[in-house]
């Protein structure tokens, strides 16, 4: 069975009213536990699971909380509150929780990231700035620039845009991937905090003046679905 992580987070949102959506955008911290009676509590920095997409965990409870690190920016934080809200959102769900599939292969992580990124990018703002027959880096910048959402979310909206299979990295510049978006079709994950090696692009671009690089290349640390 093949689960669409977009379809998956658009239709848990429905059950979420425009006015509350707002609201959960403006400020999740607060938003989630009025609407949800939800805890959002900060954590500890601690070391980074590889894997994990966000900086945050879930806890159904009683009483459900919500532990986010307070080591990382406030747009992260953000995108970290509304992830692990979907993990909320998804246990209550019996439509998923009946599916005769494993929690991996449901896409959770997935599914997380489009409910995040779905509440703090509206569409029509994507529909915007994503314009380009050709989806480049700098478009996916541009979407950052007009929006206060994290770097995570932005990956995540522009990933939707691809035509092929295939992802949208959030890396730095020795090359590590540290936030992987995949488009639906692409039947392999990228762990994060994977080095991508000297030959990726991410490397060569961070070692450019134009800070580019088109070519060829070959994705570290992926596993299948």
């Amino acid at each position: 069975m093949r689960i669409d992580p977009t379809a998956e987070a658009q239709r848990l949102l429905e059950q979420i009213d425009d006015i509350d959506l707002d609201e959960l955008a403006a400020d999740p911290a607060i938003a989630v536990e009025v609407l949800f009676d939800v805890v959002v509590t900060p954590r500890q920095p601690q070391m980074r699971s590889e894997g994990c997409a966000v900086d945050g965990t879930y806890d159904p409870g009683p009483p459900p909380c919500i532990r986010v690190a307070d080591d990382v920016a406030a747009s992260r934080q953000r995108f970290t509150i509304l992830h692990e809200l979907g993990h909320h959102l998804i246990e209550h769900d019996a439509h998923l929780n009946d599916l005769p599939i494993s929690d991996a292969d449901r896409r959770d992580e997935a599914i997380c990231n489009e409910v995040a990124a779905s509440v703090l990018i509206p569409a029509d703002l994507v529909d915007r700035v994503l314009i380009s027959g050709v989806l480049e880096a700098e478009h996916v910048a541009a979407l950052k620039n007009a929006t206060w959402a994290s770097r995570e979310a932005c990956c995540v909206a522009a990933a939707r845009r691809l035509r092929v299979p295939g992802c949208v990295i959030l890396g730095r510049p020795d090359g590590t991937a540290v936030f992987t978006a995949h488009h639906l079709a692409t039947p392999w994950s990228i762990a994060r905090g994977t080095p991508q090696g000297r030959d990726s692009l991410l490397y060569k671009a961070a070692r450019r003046r134009s800070r580019r690089a088109r070519d060829v290349t070959r994705c570290s640390g992926h596993r299948g679905w």
